[in-house]
């Protein structure tokens, strides 16, 4: 496994290291609570009765599978405790851009630009950015720019259409 990296960022030491096999569970487990959450997740799944949710939660976790099996995950962790992780990025590079499929910050670590930390983290250069599943956070993100800052590499995009290659 690779070194890991101790950083800091407003004062909390952290490492970035890759996803190990013992990881998985509390990914998907993150992935689906933060779905759910009324605050932060997937607009529709807040408005989707019992027998719908089963049938996303079903589909999406075989996506969410595949996508494991497959993408570059970076573990955000407590540096000298591995074990304890603040969050988590789940991306490809596709097509000369950074395809985030999903970046999940723990609520108690929100707001301090750890989801920055771990998509620089990823990002080559100045890669354009694209996502592949939209939330509020993502909505948040692009705020930040004006109508004549649309180009800006910085800029999320979003293009759910790269999950029909999974």
């Amino acid at each position: 496994m690779p070194q890991t990296a101790k950083h800091t960022r407003l004062g909390y030491p952290y490492d970035l290291r890759p996803m190990e096999s013992t990881d998985q569970g509390h990914i998907v487990s993150n992935w689906f609570q933060n779905v759910r959450d009324k605050h932060n997740g997937f607009f529709g799944a807040r408005h989707m009765d019992k027998a719908a949710y089963g049938y996303y939660v079903q589909h999406q976790n075989r996506i969410i599978e595949k996508l494991l099996d497959s993408a570059i995950v970076r573990i955000l962790c407590a540096h000298d405790y591995s074990d304890q992780i603040m969050g988590w990025a789940c991306a490809d590079q596709r097509d000369g851009q950074l395809l985030l499929h999903y970046v999940f910050v723990k609520e108690i670590y929100r707001g301090k630009g750890f989801a920055r930390a771990l998509v620089e983290s990823l990002r080559r250069d100045n890669q354009t950015l694209s996502t592949t599943h939209w939330n509020r956070v993502c909505t948040s993100w692009n705020k930040r720019f004006q109508k004549e800052d649309r180009d800006s590499p910085d800029r999320l995009n979003f293009n759910p259409h790269y999950l029909y290659e999974v």
